[in-house]
């Protein structure tokens, strides 16, 4: 794809419409400034979708197009239009040349077109997405953006590894993933609010219906078999009655028969009952000794058995203290040895300590050897200074002689005077130049390490802003959460101080139960369940739970008064004085005793206060838990389902063989489920509070390191300011300097001059000047003597501060020596002190084992002797009960001879008077059968006419059942079952119906959005992922490419991308490294502002290798290059030419030779820009 033409009308100064074409290879675009070369750029920019005002020079976006001239009106529209050569589908458009152009109008209303159709601002964005162009690719490269890439953080330099890797549009992607999490999260909260709410409504409804429906079913066995009974009943009536005439007539005989046998036998029946009767009394005054001395033999038994266990623990007590004070009083051996092995170690290491610090007393004896020499040298510098001062007044002398000399030689003196003053002036200005010159070299270098340190400290800033920013997520995230579980918990409390899952009528009860008197609560608050038991005493109790507990009867009176007074429902009381228990019998509990599954009986699973035993075993104590359905049905199968079964998980088997069972969407307990939600919720808000201040303690810590960072940045921000300040005083400084060094050095060669012609007359002189001469020589072998001596003492002070540093080399290892010695005895100290305080610790606990033990074996001693008194007792005790059992077997032999002789005659005279009142009973009996059948006859056919309106004689054609006994059992147990119903609601089946149908729907919306919730998780995981791989690849590739091309743009040296973070390639800065020929390897910071520049074109040139552009656009990206640098950057320029079109904006010669075409922007018209060709010097219009 190629760059074909730009066409530019009413954009900033091209107030005519303009076009451009572009050819292959280097197109120049030159113009001096503000003749508008820029604006050709920025139009390029706004035609491929800069949205920023601010980047385009702007206040706002109108301000582009054309605001007029002196000479021209200002336009109403602006428009830019970019036509590109895509012949080998570049762009993802079926045409070999595609136009892309942008309109705006005064009013602020835009225009996109792609080929002249009309599209969206996000349709050209999306074109261009990842091509390498666009309007932040790096086919348009600035000097800003070069400045950009040595002046950003390691982390702004991400974005243009980014751009290669051709991640943008997995990032919008992301952040489009995000917005939809973030509203299908708000969604989901609202949501599960509204679902929890009629789930709480839902709950309680389900399980009403599920009692309606079970009731209903139940109640129509019932009418079924109870119809059927009534039948029956009627039809064996019936027949009853004519069999009980016939038995009245046989009875009649049979009574006088039985008469006369009963008289006789009664006189011989009392003579042996009397007999009998003294028998009884004795044995019984007997049985009652014998029941005594039992009653002490087991006492002294269970005794006995008490004492051994006592004195068996005893004896395993003792043995354990023995074995731990052996164990204790070993380790405080150990200890004691250990204390002493660390009095040596310490005694040692304190030799050591005194050993250094004499080394240390030796290298500051020979310090002082050294002291000495400085003051010799000392002495011979004073001594060089008289010597000038005498060489300095005996060239006053000579300078005295001369003033006598004639004019001429006065005026030379005059002059030579003048030029010594000079050359002194010379030679101080030129000091001082060099003093400048050192003060900015270190300046420099201070500025650089400030550079260097400026650095660091921003990337350390960064990372502790990214720990503070990441502290603050997870602060927010785990806030959300406990906001969520704060709200659910209030809700739920709220719910149960308002008794708000309850039935009406119990709800208004229990919240005014403190003006009715007598109100203990509802079974759900009296009861206490295990979490193991909940479901399943949940399930069994039913709307029961609800049930209110009062201390009477009238209290339960006042209660339903208070109801029906305010028409507030129905509720029902359990008044502990009026409740009966309801238990299994002995029997049923022994058939399923050993069954498996059976968890208990649902009474003995709860706990509850023990006034309310009654209430709790009337509404569990028939109940039955077992674990699993198969266990329930074999127990209900064991009882002939008698009784009501319960499982685990909450499934049912009702009395009567109804089973009722499934799942519910989610977890239910009702009322009693809702304080143990509201303990695990409070449990769960302490431990999210817990870890939140975890999180704010860390933030805080993280927020204060940021900000010390922050305060090293700003003051090591604040020392750069100073030192670059101080700099460029000093530079003013040595100008000024060196201005009048130049000035000096031209006055120092006129009196050179002057002094040359005067020669002659100082010849003339120098005899009368011989003698103050020779003077002056042997002051000048004085002070040849002199530094003679000062060099021979400089070298010993050399040689001594050659020792000197190996000294202080020698000190600071000592010192630091010192420090460790002292560090390591102190250690050892403390070590000393845990190891006495374990050694005292540990004789306590001696001392105290060592009393309990003494304190068990005086108690042992004791029981012992009381082991014996009671044998002794026990042996007594078994001797009276063995001679009261030989007694009580004699007198029980005598009763058993006589009750032999009684039951005799009482079964005789039983037999007569059994059959005499047999068949008195057995007559009246008949006379009252007949009676009750008659009646029962006509209760039974009222009841079936008055229950079914039915007649008999159609009752019994529809009857289908024959076997009476199993209808009462069936009727039996479906009484029992809808008693334990309770009151139904049976307008709960339909309304459960309606709510349960929004209630599914919203599950199927929840079920919905969590699926959405975790595909989108997954999506920015996959493109977190792939963000990874591409951008680890595309940086891998840019520093290869980088590498390589550094050394031919710098002809040597080397360079290096780094990343600051590699185990986070999502965040990862990335720093740069150079090494320009004859430089040291540093950062990017610390080169000059030319090898700055150059290396951050190196980076664009490696980038637009590893991922060509069709064409590019650099303006004037080699400002800040010089010369040589401008050679270098437009050869290589041409080696890109070749895969990619180049337009360049330039003001350099050296770019400029390197165009194929060239264009002038210039502006003939004030504030109308126009382009030209400088190739043919004349104006070339480019209007259409």
């Amino acid at each position: 794809m190629k760059l074909k033409s730009l066409t530019i009308s009413g954009f900033k100064s091209f107030a005519d419409k303009t076009k451009i074409d572009f050819f292959e290879g280097i197109t120049g675009i030159v113009g001096p400034n503000g003749s508008g070369k820029s604006n050709i750029i920025e139009a390029l920019q706004w035609v491929l979708g800069e949205q920023s005002a601010k980047n385009l020079r702007g206040g706002k976006m109108n301000d582009v197009i054309f605001a007029g001239s002196q000479t021209r009106s200002p336009l109403n529209r602006a428009e830019v239009e970019l036509v590109l050569d895509n012949s080998d589908r570049f762009l993802a458009i079926a045409t070999d040349e595609v136009a892309i152009t942008r309109r705006i109008y005064r009013n602020g209303d835009s225009e996109y077109l792609i080929n002249h159709n009309r599209v969206r601002l996000r349709d050209i964005s999306d074109l261009f997405i990842d091509t390498g162009l666009g309007k932040e690719s790096f086919s348009i490269i600035s000097q800003g953006k070069v400045e950009a890439i040595f002046n950003s953080k390691p982390l702004d330099r991400r974005m243009y590894i980014e751009e290669v890797a051709g991640v943008l549009k997995y990032k919008k992607e992301k952040q489009q993933a995000e917005n939809k999490l973030v509203d299908t999260t708000a969604h989901l909260e609202r949501l599960n609010d509204i679902v929890i709410e009629l789930r709480r409504r839902r709950d309680p409804l389900e399980e009403q219906a599920s009692i309606a429906r079970d009731y209903l079913e139940q109640k129509r066995k019932f009418d079924y078999y109870k119809k059927s009974h009534l039948v029956l009943q009627i039809q064996a009536g019936m027949q009853r009655s004519q069999n009980i005439d016939h038995e009245l007539t046989l009875c009649e005989q049979a009574v006088i028969k039985y008469a006369g046998q009963v008289e006789k036998l009664s006189n011989l029946l009392a003579t042996t009952k009397e007999k009998q009767e003294q028998l009884d009394e004795q044995i019984d005054q007997v049985q009652h000794q014998v029941q005594v001395y039992a009653t002490q033999r087991e006492y002294f038994a269970g005794q006995t058995q008490v004492i051994d266990q006592q004195a068996h623990y005893t004896a395993v007590r003792q043995d354990e203290l023995a074995q731990q004070i052996s164990a204790n009083r070993a380790t405080l051996v150990e200890t004691k040895e250990h204390a002493q092995e660390l009095d040596q170690q310490i005694i040692q290491w304190q030799k050591q300590l005194i050993a250094a610090e004499n080394s240390k007393q030796e290298i500051a004896n020979g310090v002082a050897e050294q002291d000495n020499v400085v003051a010799e040298l000392k002495q011979q510098q004073a001594q060089q200074v008289k010597l000038l001062q005498q060489q300095a007044q005996l060239q006053s002398e000579k300078k005295y002689l001369t003033q006598e000399q004639t004019d001429s030689v006065q005026q030379h003196t005059k002059d030579r005077d003048e030029q010594v003053a000079v050359i002194g002036q010379l030679e101080s200005l030129q000091h001082e130049a060099q003093l400048a010159t050192h003060k900015i070299e270190e300046l420099e270098t201070a500025i650089a390490a400030g550079r260097e340190q400026l650095e660091q400290l921003e990337t350390v800033y960064q990372k502790q802003k990214l720990r503070v920013q990441n502290t603050t997520d997870q602060w927010q995230k785990g806030n959300q959460v406990l906001q969520r579980a704060q709200t659910h918990y209030d809700t739920l409390v709220n719910i149960n101080a308002k008794y708000s899952g309850y039935y009406q009528g119990a709800r208004e009860v229990l919240r005014n139960k403190n003006q009715l008197a007598g109100i203990i609560g509802s079974v759900a608050e009296t009861i206490e369940v295990s979490q193991q038991y909940l479901t399943a005493i949940s399930t069994a109790l039913g709307s029961q739970a609800q049930n209110i507990i009062v201390t009477d009867e009238q209290a339960a009176q006042r209660c339903i008064n208070y109801l029906r007074s305010k028409r507030l429902g129905r509720a029902t009381f359990l008044p502990r004085t009026t409740v009966q228990p309801y238990q299994l019998s002995i029997s049923q509990k022994q058939q399923i005793a050993q069954m498996p599954g059976l968890v208990g009986i649902a009474s003995e699973l709860v706990g509850y206060p023990k006034q309310d035993a009654n209430i709790i075993q009337r509404l569990l104590g028939t109940t039955i838990i077992a674990t699993t359905m198969e266990a329930a049905t074999a127990i209900a199968q064991r009882l002939h389902y008698s009784r009501k079964i319960v499982t685990l998980a909450g499934d049912v088997i009702s009395t009567g063989g109804s089973f009722t069972g499934g799942a519910y969407r989610k977890e239910n307990n009702g009322v009693l489920g809702q304080s143990q939600e509201i303990t695990a919720l409070s449990q769960q808000i302490k431990d999210m509070q817990a870890k939140l201040a975890v999180i704010v303690q860390q933030k805080t810590e993280a927020q204060k390191q940021c900000q010390d960072v922050a305060t090293q940045v700003t003051k090591v921000q604040t020392d750069l300011q100073e030192l670059q300040q101080d700099e460029q005083e000093k530079r003013g400084q040595y100008a000024i300097l060196a201005a009048k060094i130049v000035q000096i050095q031209e006055e120092v060669a006129r009196v050179r001059a002057r002094n040359a012609t005067a020669d002659d007359k100082e010849r003339k002189i120098a005899t009368r000047l011989g003698t103050i001469v020779k003077k002056l020589r042997q002051v000048e072998q004085a002070l040849v003597v002199n530094e003679q001596a000062q060099k021979r003492l400089e070298k010993q002070i050399t040689a001594h501060q050659v020792n000197k540093q190996a000294t202080q080399v020698q000190k600071q290892q000592l010192n630091e020596k010192i420090v460790a010695l002292t560090e390591r005895i102190q250690a050892l100290k403390v070590q000393q002190k845990e190891v006495v305080n374990q050694q005292e610790r540990l004789q306590t606990v001696v001392a105290s084992d060592q009393a309990v033990l003494k304190k068990i074996r005086a108690q042992k001693n004791v029981s012992s002797q009381q082991a014996q008194e009671l044998k002794q007792k026990q042996i007594a005790t078994e001797e009276n009960y063995q001679q009261l059992q030989q007694k009580l077997k004699k007198l029980q032999a005598q009763r058993q001879n006589w009750r032999q002789k009684r039951d005799e005659n009482e079964r005789d005279y039983q037999q007569a008077s059994e059959r005499l009142n047999g068949a008195k009973l057995n007559r009246k009996d008949i006379d009252s059968q007949k009676q009750r059948t008659e009646e029962k006859l006509d209760t039974a056919l009222q009841e079936l006419q008055a229950k079914f309106s039915i007649s008999y004689e159609q009752a019994a054609r529809d009857n289908q059942e024959d076997n009476l006994e199993e209808v009462e059992r069936q009727l039996r147990m479906l009484h029992r079952g809808l008693a334990e119903l309770g009151t139904v609601n049976v307008h709960a089946i339909e309304e459960f119906k309606e709510v349960d149908k929004r209630y599914q729907f919203l599950l199927e919306q929840q079920d919905d959005l969590l699926a959405a919730k975790a595909q989108l998780e997954n999506t920015m995981a996959e493109m977190d992922d792939e963000v990874t791989t591409r951008f680890a690849d595309a940086f891998a590739a840019v520093q290869a490419k980088f590498t390589a091309i550094f050394p031919q743009i710098f002809g040597g040296g080397r360079a290096e991308l780094i990343l600051t973070d590699p185990e986070d390639m999502l965040h990862t800065g990335i720093d740069i490294m150079a090494q320009p020929p004859g430089k040291k390897f540093r950062q990017l910071s610390l080169l000059s502002g030319g090898e700055r520049a150059l290396v951050a074109i190196t980076l664009l040139f490696a980038i637009l290798q590893v991922k060509p552009v069709p064409f590019a656009i650099l303006d004037e990206a080699e400002a800040a290059l010089d010369d040589a640098n401008i050679e270098r950057y437009s050869r290589y320029l041409q080696k890109l030419d070749k895969d990619t079109q180049f337009i360049v904006i330039t003001h350099r010669k050296g770019t400029m030779l390197q165009a194929n075409v060239l264009y002038g922007v210039t502006m003939q018209e004030s504030g109308v820009s126009q382009v030209v060709s400088l190739a043919l010097g004349s104006l070339i219009p480019k209007a259409d």
